[in-house]
């Protein structure tokens, strides 16, 4: 049996929910949910002793679970987990909702999404963002393409990325880099698991959300979760129902201002001749 299994075993002989213990060790329920679904393994030992006491485990019980995470501990090293010293937990908290989840739906202002991002337009963007130098800006460009691969894996991560105009707009790292970005846009347009919405200027939809965020969903009636991503990066990821329903509506707003996909595609290639021209 493995660690999530005997945990959520353990949980349903207390009688109790997932709702009832998910704050106990810092977690969302949809966090916690992961834990026992088995799609999250860096769980500390000390969680473990809590969750231990909480349910009343026998000593047999107790010695099966810690017997179960140390090997679950020598097991599990996500990728990410190399670049521990630089990125934030906020952040590997973002990386893993998105390695595990099925589908998203993202949306930033300004920008264009991380998941959208060749390797030199992710370079200037966090140049001009972070300023933390040129080895963090390296660092923070290699996670990001890292996490591209979630696209092109078997089965690829489905995704809605909202684009703003003036994202496709907007100076970052030049001339030569821009029109790039965009012909790397026209190919992942091409992908069946790419849905790409260009929100035109002066839409409302884009007015009233300040900052960007992501929707990620699960399989297996895992809940939802949002993750909203400010200036100084991805806030706690939440599950809370109101919010998602908040987060599905802002999501039914940028589709109904967004542009159809062919039309999307259209105007990215207007933005692709533009930045040859320098027409603006």
């Amino acid at each position: 049996m493995k660690l999530g299994q005997e945990l959520r075993r353990l949980r349903v002989s207390a009688k109790l929910s997932m709702v009832d213990v998910h704050s106990e060790v810092d977690m969302s329920v949809a966090t916690f949910s992961r834990l026992e679904l088995g799609k999250k393994k860096d769980i500390d030992e000390q969680t473990v002793w809590v969750l231990l006491r909480r349910y009343g485990a026998s000593d047999d019980d107790t010695r099966a679970v810690l017997a179960l995470w140390e090997t679950c501990r020598q097991e599990v090293e996500q990728w990410w987990d190399a670049y521990g010293d630089t990125v934030s937990s906020a952040y590997a908290e973002f990386i893993r909702a998105e390695h595990t989840a099925i589908e998203c739906q993202t949306f930033t202002p300004l920008g264009l999404p991380g998941l959208t991002q060749t390797e030199r337009y992710a370079r200037a963007l966090t140049a001009q963002t972070d300023g933390g130098g040129e080895e963090r800006t390296a660092i923070f460009t290699e996670v990001r393409l890292l996490r591209q691969k979630r696209l092109y894996a078997d089965p690829p991560l489905r995704m809605t990325a909202f684009i703003t105009e003036a994202a496709l707009r907007i100076d970052v790292g030049g001339e030569r880099v821009m029109r790039e970005q965009l012909q790397h846009l026209l190919v992942l347009a091409e992908l069946p698991n790419v849905h790409l919405v260009v929100i035109p200027f002066g839409s409302a939809a884009v007015a009233i959300l300040g900052s960007g965020f992501t929707k990620f969903d699960y399989p297996d009636e895992e809940p939802s979760v949002i993750i909203n991503a400010g200036a100084a990066g991805p806030f706690p990821a939440t599950d809370e129902p109101s919010y998602i329903q908040r987060g599905q509506r802002l999501i039914d707003s940028l589709m109904g201002a967004g542009l159809a996909p062919g039309e999307s595609v259209a105007m990215i290639r207007q933005y692709v001749t533009k930045w040859s021209d320098r027409e603006f």
